[in-house]
C-alpha cells in the first residue's frame, strides 16, 4: 500500500510531467531532470536516453538532464563529470541493474553500498553526489530501435529525509508511464523513426508562444527580428510536421496526435 506521503509525490510528478513538450526539442532531457527533482527537499535528478546496451545515442536524443534541488551548479557539473568517465565526453550510461531493460515501464529504490560502489556506476555516482539512496527507471521508448529512457533521483548530501522507500518506487512508477508517453510522442510517434529535435532557439520560441506571447514580443525579448522569428517558425512547423502556430502549441501541449510528416532522422542510431 502506498503511503500517503508517497501518494502525493505521485500526484506531483505526474503534474509535473504533463508540462513535458509533447514535441522533440534538445533540452527535453532537462526540462524532465527539473520536473523530477522534486521528490526531495535535496536532490539529483539525472535524465538520458540510451540505446539496448545501455551506451548514450546520437546527437537527436539529446545528451543527459541534470538538475539538482536546491540549484548547485558545482554539484550537476560534478554529476556530469562522474557520468562522463566510461564514455568520455558524450557520457556514460547508467546501468540499472536487475531491471529488464525489454520492460516497458521498471522503477526500483536502491541504497548506498560503499563497498560495491567500484563496480556500480549508480553507486559510484550515488558517492559522487554524497546521497545514501537513489530511485532508477528504465521505460521503453522505441522497441524497434531499442531506444530507453532511463531517469535516477538522488538524494544529495544533508538531506533531512528519509532514504527512498518502495513506496516511493511507486509513485515515480505512476508518473513514469505518463513521462514516457510524452516522450514518445515527441520523439517516437512513429516506430523506428527519430523527428529532428528543435534547437536551443526554437525551444525559446515554442516555450515563450505556449505562454502567450506575440511573435512581436518574442523577437523584442530575444532582440531578433520578427522576421527571424518567423524563419523560427518555420523550420518548427517542418519539424513537428504541423501547419500552423495553433497546431504547433497544441501539438507542443499534448493536445492533438502527431502528423506523420515531421521531418524524421534516419540511419543514427545503430541498435
Amino acid at each position: 500500500m502506498i503511503e500517503r506521503k508517497s501518494l502525493e509525490l505521485a500526484a506531483d510528478l505526474t503534474s509535473r510531467s504533463e508540462t513535458l513538450p509533447a514535441v522533440a526539442t534538445c533540452t527535453w532531457c532537462e526540462s524532465a531532470a527539473e520536473a523530477l527533482c522534486v521528490a526531495r527537499s535535496r536532490c539529483v535528478a539525472i535524465v538520458r536516453f540510451v540505446d539496448r546496451n545501455n551506451a548514450p545515442l546520437g546527437s537527436s536524443w539529446r545528451g543527459v538532464g541534470v538538475s539538482s534541488r536546491p540549484e548547485n551548479r558545482p554539484l550537476i557539473e560534478a554529476v556530469r563529470g562522474a557520468a562522463g568517465q566510461s564514455h568520455g565526453e558524450h557520457g556514460a550510461s547508467v546501468d540499472l541493474g536487475d531491471l529488464d531493460p525489454c520492460d516497458d515501464c521498471m522503477v526500483t529504490a536502491m541504497t548506498l553500498d560503499p563497498h560495491a560502489q567500484a563496480q556500480d556506476p549508480v553507486l559510484s555516482l550515488l558517492a559522487c553526489i554524497g546521497g545514501r539512496s537513489a530511485l532508477l527507471a528504465s521505460a521503453a521508448i522505441d522497441p524497434q530501435r531499442g531506444v530507453h529512457l532511463r531517469i535516477v533521483i538522488a538524494e544529495s548530501a544533508a538531506s533531512d529525509d528519509a532514504p527512498f522507500t518502495d513506496a516511493d518506487a511507486e509513485a515515480l512508477r505512476a508518473a513514469m508511464r505518463r513521462i514516457a508517453h510524452r516522450a514518445r510522442l515527441a520523439f517516437a510517434s512513429e516506430p523506428g523513426v527519430v523527428t529532428e529535435p528543435l534547437n536551443i532557439r526554437e525551444s525559446e520560441v515554442l516555450e515563450s508562444l505556449a505562454r502567450g506571447k506575440t511573435i512581436r514580443q518574442i523577437a523584442a525579448e530575444m532582440h531578433r527580428s520578427t522576421h527571424t522569428v518567423h524563419d523560427y517558425l518555420k523550420s518548427m512547423h517542418r519539424k513537428v510536421g504541423v501547419g500552423c502556430r495553433a497546431e504547433l502549441i497544441a501539438r507542443a501541449a499534448g493536445r492533438c496526435e502527431p502528423r506523420t510528416t515531421a521531418t524524421p532522422i534516419t540511419g543514427e542510431l545503430v541498435a
